[in-house]
């Protein structure tokens, strides 16, 4: 099923994965952030 999409519609199919990818790492950076600030306002 994946490959059947992955060879009708290549770039798509990349995108998605470099966006979801993107996206992963924006949220992990956004978590980490909260982390320190909530570790600064108890500290």
């Amino acid at each position: 099923m994946v490959f059947k999409a992955f060879a009708l519609k290549p770039p798509t199919i990349l995108y998605m994965v470099l966006f979801q990818s993107h996206a992963l790492e924006k949220a992990f950076l956004i978590f980490k952030l909260c982390l320190i600030v909530l570790a600064c306002f108890k500290g």
